[in-house]
């Protein structure tokens, strides 16, 4: 048995930062990604103040899930949020602030299936509005980051808060999509910068999550009766709740920016798949059409019919998961196991990042071509294949991503919709780059499209 201080590091550490000169502030995740290709799946990188253990093994990041022995830890570029943006909304809380607990509490229901088919109506009216907005712009280049972020914008709008951002109209100013890429860029780099630079770069984040607050404080106050058919009404006292004022401002922000950022990336990459991939499309029309065509998406119920999207969807989240990367503390002395290492003593508070973006890759649990888009690979036959494979787009345990039920069933109808009425076509060529602000999305992905 060896102990975590045992295990591999790069060489050539410097002094003071560590291993900090080897992170690109721009794509920190992919940089850690890189790494692990050379130094192996479980490594420790000494980051200006504290080591971490990098994990892509997937023995190691199945022991971490265990909830008696290890927590959620709120580290990086999300305590970077915590203290210059979201405050104690449901991502950012510390595990043990009471408000999380009567937060999630309330919210749980939110995502049930009942409520869920209460936002049928209004994801499909969205994703409808920009069929016709890109029916209009046929022919012409479309950047699909910027009209993702205008649909799943107003999606939350709508299913969350009752409101609408008229983000699909084509007049409109998209202010509150770009000031947020700009704010969580800025969360982003500061979290993986030099000290120095770092704390200016906490600055001009606090100066970029001003606009953004003050639409969450304008979102808060909003008139919801006392019905239970957003999340916003499920908040505030008139619906039973008891939030304080201030949380529900947090809490309303965070959607804003995990129901906006998450699925327009997952939506970008799907559709760059999609339009590289004209069979792939027409399997999708094929399948629509077999169940009931554009317009039996009308009907909640017909989501679940479309396996073959569900599965390009959960593809799209293993090559690029949006939230690449998890932290979790060990609550006390423990081991994990690892693959390559045997047992490995762990000391208390040692913090473990979980780089999915590397397990979702790993050729030992996810076969040799896992680094290849292939939605096949989600078949249930195909998954007994590979019965330790590590997939968690959404992080793990209690402290999980609340809204997944709601991001994948706004995906797959809007690829869905996208597919039936379009061809897609690529003009930002087969190769697909990818941005970090957080989240990881497409980079400068254009599409055409026409008519079927």
């Amino acid at each position: 048995m060896i102990r975590a201080s045992d295990l591999p590091r790069p060489p050539m550490r410097m002094p003071l930062i560590g291993d900090l000169w080897r992170i690109n502030p721009a794509r920190p995740v992919q940089s850690e990604y890189e790494i692990a290709q050379k130094v192996g799946p479980l490594f420790q990188l000494d980051l200006a103040g504290g080591s971490v253990l990098i994990a892509t093994d997937d023995l190691a990041i199945n022991s971490i899930a265990d909830e008696e022995t290890w927590c959620k830890f709120v580290a990086g570029p999300f305590l970077v949020l915590r203290e210059q943006l979201i405050g104690r909304g449901l991502l950012t809380a510390k595990n043990s602030d009471p408000l999380w607990a009567d937060a999630n509490e309330v919210l749980q229901p939110g995502f049930k299936q009942q409520a869920m088919r209460s936002y049928h109506h209004a994801m499909h009216d969205a994703v409808a509005e920009l069929c016709t907005l890109w029916a209009d712009r046929a022919g012409e280049q479309i950047d699909v980051s910027t009209d993702m972020n205008r649909l799943t914008s107003e999606v939350i709008a709508r299913a969350g808060f009752g409101t609408t951002f008229n983000a699909l109209s084509p007049t409109t100013k998209h202010g509150f999509s770009e000031q947020l890429s700009a704010a969580l860029r800025e969360a982003s780099a500061a979290a993986n910068s030099v000290p120095g630079l770092s704390n200016i770069r906490k600055l001009l984040l606090a100066q970029k999550a001003k606009p953004l607050q003050k639409t969450a404080r304008k979102v808060a106050q909003l008139p919801t009766g006392a019905t239970d058919s957003t999340l916003l009404a499920r908040m505030c006292p008139a619906s039973g709740a008891t939030l304080p004022a201030d949380n529900i401002v947090d809490q309303c922000l965070t959607f804003l920016i995990a129901g906006n950022e998450t699925t327009a990336g997952t939506l970008g990459v799907c559709l760059h798949y999609l339009a590289n991939d004209p069979r792939l499309q027409d399997a999708v029309r094929d399948e629509l059409d077999a169940a009931g065509g554009l317009e039996a998406l009308a009907d909640y119920d017909t989501i679940s019919k479309l396996r073959l999207t569900r599965r390009i969807v959960d593809e799209a989240l293993r090559l690029w998961p949006v939230a690449p990367a998890y932290f979790r503390r060990a609550r006390a002395d423990t081991t994990i196991e690892t693959r390559d290492f045997g047992t490995v003593q762990i000391p208390k508070n040692t913090v473990v990042m979980a780089l999915t973006l590397g397990a979702h890759r790993d050729k030992v649990t996810w076969g040799p071509d896992a680094d290849e888009f292939r939605p096949d690979r989600f078949t249930a036959a195909n998954l007994r294949k590979y019965p330790d494979r590590v997939y968690r787009p959404f992080g793990i345990g209690p402290r999980s991503c609340i809204g997944r039920q709601f991001a994948l069933h706004e995906a797959v109808l809007a690829i869905a919709a996208i597919a039936g009425t379009f061809n897609v076509s690529a003009t930002s060529g087969s190769d697909l780059v990818m941005a970090e602000q957080i989240t990881l999305k497409p980079k400068n992905l254009t599409v055409t499209v026409g008519a079927r």
